[in-house]
């Protein structure tokens, strides 16, 4: 494991090809479904658009699969989206394959637990500790499943069920984090009140293009 490997508690970060390699996303996202897999058995995979994306998917979808997980490979979105879709999917966590405002050559695992959350510190502790003795190859064979073949619109959306609360949302263009999609999303919001709530709890899904109106 790299000396300059930065490891917090929601996940690891670091330069492609030098710190972030095919090999040490494998063994953080191993890892981490084999956390993930005590709770649910599946869990959400998406990206951004770093060259280094795709294949640090599949490195982390092909190590799921070895820890046993049924992996939801939902593309490239938002962060925000993989969170909705973890909590959609009732699944056991999901990774966020992006390293935010970084340069370009950088990258990172941000890993959600099943609430849709960033770890916090004991669950981050865990997957650490799994990640640093030796996980193995596993001998898993879990399932791969794209996120419109597992339910969607139609029309590059996925609705999110409705809560008590009496709020509905819907995940605007799930394919693409950077399209008119957004727009779709953003008009609304400026016109909504946000139901009575503290405004954190609404930015939780503005940030990074929040995907939900308000009612």
């Amino acid at each position: 494991m790299s000396d300059t490997l930065m490891v917090g508690v929601s996940g690891v970060r670091g330069i492609v090809g030098k710190d972030l390699t095919p090999e040490v996303v494998a063994r953080w996202a191993m890892a981490f479904g084999l956390w993930a897999r005590e709770h649910r058995p599946a869990v959400v995979v998406g990206r951004d658009a770093r060259p280094s994306g795709p294949e640090f998917a599949q490195a982390a979808i092909a190590a799921l699969r070895r820890a046993g997980c049924d992996v939801i490979d939902v593309g490239l979105v938002p962060t925000p989206t993989v969170q909705l879709a973890v909590e959609h999917h009732h699944a056991g966590g999901g990774i966020a394959i992006t390293a935010s405002h970084n340069p370009i050559e950088w990258n990172a695992l941000k890993f959600i637990g099943p609430d849709g959350i960033f770890l916090d510190g004991d669950a981050g502790t865990r997957v650490r500790a799994l990640a640093e003795n030796d996980t193995g190859t596993g001998r898993g064979r879990g399932s791969l499943k794209d996120s419109l073949a597992v339910e969607g619109n139609g029309d590059g959306s996925v609705p999110i069920p409705r809560r008590s609360s009496g709020t509905s949302r819907v995940c605007s263009n799930w394919r693409s984090s950077m399209s008119s999609g957004f727009e779709r999303v953003a008009s609304p919001w400026r016109s909504t009140r946000c139901g009575g709530r503290a405004a954190p709890s609404c930015r939780r899904y503005w940030n990074g293009w929040a995907v939900a109106s308000w009612g």
